[in-house]
């Protein structure tokens, strides 16, 4: 005997979907992309100065933190 927290089996919340990873993925490395110049102006704000590639090395780094993630996680 069960408890089911969200309704028997076959209700919206006790189905199994499929996620397309690689939908999931474009649309977190997208949102990263979309993210980091105003993450470089907060950060060249903060120092009062920008070092160099600040952006790209911010950008590639956030990208690879999120693939490296992705890789462990799921």
């Amino acid at each position: 005997l069960g408890v089911f927290w969200f309704g028997d089996y076959g209700t919206l919340f006790m189905r199994t979907y499929v996620i397309d990873l690689y939908l999931v993925t474009a649309a977190v490395g997208a949102a990263i992309v979309v993210f980091a110049p105003s993450l470089s102006a907060w950060v060249s704000a903060k120092r009062g100065r920008q070092m160099p590639y600040q952006g790209m090395l911010l950008t590639f780094g956030l990208l690879l933190i999120a693939a490296v993630m992705t890789q462990v996680i799921l």
